[in-house]
């Protein structure tokens, strides 16, 4: 659960709404790649003990064990060692709660995400040094701008500083068509309709609506069907475990 306004800036504020918090494997011929590691499997057992009462308390989450992303991997017959590349949008614990098990990847990430993950600004919240403090010396592609993971167009991260410092948003090319991941950047389908962009921001709200535009040029542009990462209506209608987008 999320507060409205928290996802779109003034839309019913105070009023809850349940989201959904996704993950996606890529199957690249050069390597698999994940985008996102969604919450630490803890939460599933003890959430007030991993975040905290408070935060559990104003979440409520309802994730299970199974929804973990090494169980989700088990699903497909793989395990953390076969994965070439975790590329995450922010480091926030329902972005990052996974990392810890892949020490085998290399991490593509925002370096201005890494610096604020491990040493944060008091006043900002959503991390969980748990998460990280385990990654110090993973191997991490660390980045200032956007970055062709295969330099073929097919997987492409775009810089969108939004509601994380170091937020970066995922574009992928298939034979059917781009899909594009506009994680917090236009977290709800809502956002896209109204152009409206979310509450809580880590850059000035001139910057982050200027990153929105961006992102609904490239949409319009190449057709691409749009993953909301926190709308659950929409997230209903995606294709899961075992259908694929191809």
């Amino acid at each position: 659960m999320f507060d409205s306004a928290q996802l779109t800036i003034g839309k019913d504020p105070g009023t809850p709404i349940e989201c959904s918090i996704q993950m996606y494997l890529i199957d690249h011929p050069d390597g698999l790649v994940l985008f996102e590691t969604g919450f630490d499997p803890q939460v599933a057992s003890d959430p007030a003990g991993y975040l905290g009462p408070e935060i559990a308390s104003l979440w409520k989450p309802k994730m299970k064990e199974e929804d973990s992303v090494v169980r989700q991997l088990e699903r497909l017959h793989y395990g953390p060692k076969d994965i070439k590349y975790v590329i995450l949008s922010a480091l926030y614990m329902d972005h990052a709660g996974g990392m810890k098990y892949f020490p085998q990847s290399t991490f593509i990430v925002q370096r201005a995400e890494l610096k604020m993950a491990w040493w944060p600004d008091p006043c900002v919240g959503g991390y969980n040094y748990s998460d990280i403090k385990e990654t110090r010396d993973f191997k991490f592609i660390q980045l200032d701008s956007d970055y062709d993971v295969f330099n073929d167009g097919t997987v492409v991260v775009k810089s969108c500083p939004c509601h994380a410092i170091g937020e970066q948003v995922l574009i992928v090319r298939l034979k059917g068509g781009t899909i594009v991941n506009p994680t917090g950047v236009i977290p709800l389908r809502r956002n896209y309709e109204l152009d409206a962009i979310p509450g809580v921001l880590m850059v000035r709200p001139g910057e982050a609506y200027a990153n929105m535009q961006k992102l609904k040029g490239i949409i319009t542009k190449e057709r691409a069907k749009v993953l909301y990462h926190h709308d659950l209506t929409e997230w209903r209608t995606y294709k899961k475990l075992p259908d694929y987008y191809e």
